[in-house]
C-alpha cells in the first residue's frame, strides 16, 4: 500500500490533468485515471529518493566504536580508582 504522502503528491503532480477531467471536460475520466495509476509509482520512487537521501544515521559514540574493534575501553576521570 502507499503512503499517505505518495498519493498526496501524485495528486499534486496530477493536478492540471484532474481539473481537465473533472472541470473543462477537455480529456476524458478515464484518462485522467490512468495518468494518476501511472503518476502514482512514480511519485512512490521519487520520494523514496528523497527519504533515503535525507535519512542520515544516528551518530555512534567514539566507545562504542572501540568496543567494536576490540579495543579496550578509555578509562574517563570517573572510572578511575
Amino acid at each position: 500500500m502507499f503512503r499517505g504522502s505518495v498519493i498526496l503528491f501524485a495528486l499534486v503532480v496530477n493536478a492540471r490533468t484532474i481539473w481537465q477531467a473533472l472541470y473543462l471536460q477537455t480529456i476524458s475520466v478515464e484518462t485522467a485515471v490512468i495518468h494518476f495509476l501511472i503518476a502514482v509509482p512514480v511519485c512512490a520512487v521519487l520520494l523514496w529518493i528523497l527519504r533515503m537521501t535525507f535519512n542520515r544515521p544516528a551518530p555512534v559514540e567514539s566507545d562504542e566504536l572501540a568496543e567494536e574493534a576490540g579495543a579496550p575501553r578509555s578509562r574517563g576521570a570517573r572510572d578511575r580508582p
